[in-house]
This record gives C-alpha cells, structure tokens and sequence, in this order.
C-alpha cells in the first residue's frame, strides 16, 4: 500500500489542497496535479479533479493563477506577508532609498521548500503576490522601486541632505558627458553605494537631474544649454550629421549617441537616416 494514499475520509478537494500546500513558491499545472493525484491515491477521471477544483475555488482555497495552473490562497497571503516584511526590514536598514528593485526582493525570498527547493519563487505568483499588496494598500502604487505604501526616505536631516545634492551637482558637473564612476562618486559624497544610488535615483525623480542612457546623467542646467545649442544650429541649418553633432557640442561618441536618442524620444530632434532635423517637441 501507498505510504501516501489518505484517509479515506479525505475527500478530493481536500487532497487537492494538500498536495499544492507543499509547493510554496510555485503553481501546479493541472497535469502535474492529475499525476500526483494517481501516485498517492488513484487514477481519478479529469472531471472528478476539476469539480474539486472549482469546489476549492469557490470557497476562496485555490487560485486559477495561469492557464491549467493552481494556486493555494494562503500560500500567496504568506509571499504577500513574506515581502512586506522584506521591505519593512529594508526600510529600517536603508531609510535613504527610495525602494527595493524587484530582483532583490525576490532574491530575499529565497528558493521554495520542498518540490520547488532549489528554485526561486515563480515569476507568476511574485506579480500576482506584488498585486495583491497594492490592491491591498500595503505597498505603494508607484514606482521607483518598491516600497511600503506611508514610507518616505530621507538622506538626514534637510541641511545634510542639501549638502549632499550639492555635492552630487558638483560631482555631476564636473564630469559632464561621462559614465558615472559610481565608486567615485560614493567616495566624493563620503557615502556608502546604496546611499549614493540613492541620491540619484531621488535627484532623477525631482528632475535635478537628466538621465540620457546607462549611467549618465546631466545636471538640469547643463541638459538645458546643450538642448538650447542644438535646437538653435539645427534651426538654422535645418538638418544636421552626426559628426557635425560630435563637433558642435565638442563631446565624445560614447556620449553623443545616447544624447540624440534622448533627445530624439523627447522630440528635441527627429531621426532622418543619417540626418537629424529639429522635432515635433524643439
């Protein structure tokens, strides 16, 4: 006799719900559910399943979370309550950032237990968990990042966080039309990584700063003059190369490139093959 075969009390739906408990982090196709099914009790007619199916849907125990694919509604309530506290944690380590990116708190949830060790939490149900702790007002609606709805980070008091923007402004000027040396700037503001990822991403948010590519960044003032030079000569040539672009604003390729894609998206310019003309937005 199968060591795992129920009580013979234990109706279906019952089983059901058992058998998806031990998947924590994972959903079970229907299949898989049928296949388990049959190894701990007996071969069981697909209509039989999906009856217990829709008994346990219908008093809130299971979840259709994708097609053929099941949920157990506590299972997700302990994910939703899992990551609040991930960020509640996060929070009181890290009060000056802003929020966590998705990837890390998925990393902090760690692989499921029993037929899901080894893997991380299913993409599905941490979309389908983050959801539901917006629909339920526990985390904030609005990027960056995520957050716990009520918080609000905070780089010190006002004067410390005004000395550290400032510093951050100079740092940016300074090396204008560069990648941001991250290290560099974490040691200019005398700051961790995560703090100075922080000053930024809350700069960029505030529109101190012009983000135009993978770490680069131009300071408000700095954004404005450049996009008034271009805007002027293309008005007055009417198109203009690349190259003429490069010697015009006298900065690098590396740079240049992300800069005309930028200002290409906020309609400054408008792409024409290997010209660009002034935009819709110039």
């Amino acid at each position: 006799m199968n060591e795992h075969r129920p009580d013979p009390g234990h109706s279906l739906s019952f089983l059901i719900t058992t058998i998806l408990d031990e998947t924590p982090a994972h959903p079970f196709t229907f299949k898989k559910l049928r296949q388990e099914i049959a190894r701990r009790f007996q071969n069981t007619p697909d209509g039989a399943i999906r009856s217990a199916l829709a008994e346990a849907q219908a008093d809130g125990r299971v979840l259709a979370v994708a097609r053929e694919s099941y949920f157990l509604e506590d299972n997700l309530r302990q994910v939703s309550d899992r990551i609040c506290q991930i960020l509640a944690d996060f929070h009181a380590l890290h009060p000056y950032v802003p929020g966590m990116k998705p990837r890390q708190v998925r990393e902090r949830l760690g692989p499921g237990k029993a037929r899901g060790s080894g893997r991380g939490i299913d993409p599905g149900i941490f979309a389908l968990a983050i959801a539901r702790c917006r629909e339920d007002g526990r985390i904030a609606p609005e990027e960056p990042g995520l957050r716990l709805a009520g918080f609000t980070s905070t780089l010190g008091s006002e004067q410390q966080e005004q000395e550290i923007r400032r510093a951050a402004l100079a740092f940016l000027e300074e090396h204008s039309f560069q990648r941001l040396d991250w290290e560099g700037l974490a040691s200019h503001l005398g700051a961790g990584a995560l703090k100075s990822e922080a000053v930024i991403s809350r700069m960029v948010e505030e529109r101190e700063i012009v983000p135009y590519g993978h770490d680069r960044f131009l300071t408000r003032a700095r954004w404005a003059e450049t996009q008034g030079v271009v805007d002027a000569e293309m008005r007055r040539r009417g198109s203009m190369t690349t190259g003429e672009l490069k010697t015009l604003l006298a900065v690098p390729r590396s740079a240049l490139i992300p800069l005309l894609i930028k200002f290409d998206s906020l309609g400054v310019t408008s792409r024409d093959g290997d010209l660009r003309r002034p935009g819709a937005g110039a």
